[in-house]
């Protein structure tokens, strides 16, 4: 159950609740029976049958008339014949009850016919419906013995017993039950769809107000929440792409003035000024990737082995049959696997590619044989700015922005980037992507 949605929950709740009113009630009726007659058998039609055969056997021919007479009643006639009934009305023979009145003592080894009265109105099941049944043995001296059990007036309708009638009800209650909650569910579906894509790229998805007071509040709720955020981000955003824009015409002025400096002292500077403008250009960078296009198709596996050959990578593909296609930004995502490669050369001296397609992702591992990144420390590389320790940090430059910008690269097209489990020592990345199956990739030739 914990897999279940919460509309799931809801149906299953109330199916669950059906199901349980519905035992109680057979229960009930089946106790206040037991009590109302201890001694009186469930079933009790076999052993009447047994006794109503021996009473007419033992009975002589004037004698067995009115004992016919006296057995015979409102929902239940008996009649013996030379012949059994032919079945001209339609009835249908049920072998069941025939073999289970057969193995009752008094009637064992006698020739027995079950039939119901007319047919009932569902084929595969003759008994629902029908007027009755008529049961037919044969007596020692050759005649027919037959007893018609017929319903009785006023626990029908239609042909159809009162409980078989309500039961139906409470199947078509519990349907039209469900129904409605699936459809009251809908609103939440939505706004878990609305949200995770939100998620993606920030892009507000207002959704119409439902009818429920409590979900109308909560979807309003949720569109100011869309809006308020994507707005913040653009403000970010601008903001970052105005600030590393204008930083570089004040730092080139800067450099031309330091040249009258001794050189020492004009080579540090310079050395400074390159690095502010590093650290603009990747803030640039990092901002782009909210601006860019992302619903081009992309073929994942053209892509991998061009960066694996330009970047001198060992690439496999686990699944060569099985198209690799998706929609976002080549260019956004040839720059986030070259950056997790650049990473395991600078720090293993060697990276390794494989691609593995299923039915709904396209899964990419990225592993090294360097140093490794501990799992608590992963988290925060993942940040911008953000560097590792001696072992995975480069003393030689570098600001923290690879990792990160990958991260943001794989959430933008709607993927995630995790740390995994290699064979060896190293760092074995993850990344997934949801594959589009129906994207047409243009032929690069």
């Amino acid at each position: 159950m914990t897999r279940l949605g919460l509309a799931g929950r809801v149906i299953l709740s109330i199916a669950l609740a059906i199901v349980l009113i519905q035992s109680l009630g057979v229960m009930a009726y089946l106790s206040e029976r037991r009590e109302a007659d201890p001694g009186r058998a469930l079933f009790p039609f076999p052993e009447q049958l047994a006794a109503i055969v021996a009473s007419v056997e033992a009975a002589p021919g004037i004698g067995r008339a009115t004992l016919l007479r006296a057995l015979s009643g409102p929902d239940m006639q008996v009649s013996v014949a030379a012949a059994p009934p032919d079945g001209s009305e339609g009835g249908r023979a049920l072998a069941a009850d025939r073999r289970w009145l057969s193995q009752v003592a008094a009637l064992a080894g006698r020739e027995l016919r079950v039939t119901t009265l007319g047919p009932g109105p569902i084929r595969w099941f003759p008994r629902l419906g029908a007027a009755g049944v008529r049961v037919s043995v044969r007596l020692t001296d050759g005649d027919w013995l037959s007893v018609e059990r017929r319903r009785a007036p006023g626990r029908t309708i239609g042909g159809l017993p009162l409980g078989t009638i309500s039961a139906l009800l409470s199947l078509a209650v519990a349907v039209a039950a469900l129904v409605v909650v699936w459809r009251e569910m809908r609103p939440l579906r939505q706004l878990t769809e609305a949200v995770r894509g939100f998620g993606t790229d920030l892009r507000p998805r207002p959704l119409p107000g439902p009818e429920t007071p409590d979900l109308k509040l909560l979807v309003a709720a949720v569109n100011r929440m869309q809006t308020d955020i994507a707005a913040a981000d653009q403000s970010r955003t601008d903001m970052i792409a105005a600030l590393s824009h204008d930083i570089r015409t004040p730092l080139a002025r800067l450099t031309l003035r330091l040249r009258g400096l001794p050189p020492d002292v004009g080579e540090a500077a310079e050395r400074d000024i390159a690095q502010i403008a590093q650290v603009a250009d990747g803030a640039f960078r990092f901002v782009g990737v909210d601006m860019a296009r992302m619903d081009m198709p992309v073929d994942l596996r053209a892509l991998l082995t061009h960066l694996a050959e330009t970047q001198q990578a060992a690439f496999a593909d686990a699944t060569p049959h099985r198209p690799a296609q998706l929609r976002g930004n080549a260019e956004l995502l040839t720059r986030a696997f070259a950056n997790l490669v650049e990473n395991a050369h600078k720090y293993a001296g060697a990276a390794r590619l494989s691609l593995t397609v299923t039915e709904q992702d396209l899964q990419v591992r990225i592993e090294d044989d360097g140093p490794g990144i501990p799992p608590a420390e992963f988290a925060r590389l993942m940040q911008p700015f953000q560097r590792g320790d001696a072992a995975r940090s480069d003393p030689r430059g570098g600001l923290g922005l690879g990792l990160s910008l990958a991260v943001r690269i794989v959430a933008r097209h709607g993927g995630t980037l995790a740390q995994g489990a290699g064979p060896a020592a190293g760092l074995t990345l993850i990344v997934t992507l949801p594959r589009d199956a129906g994207a047409a990739v243009p032929d690069p030739r």
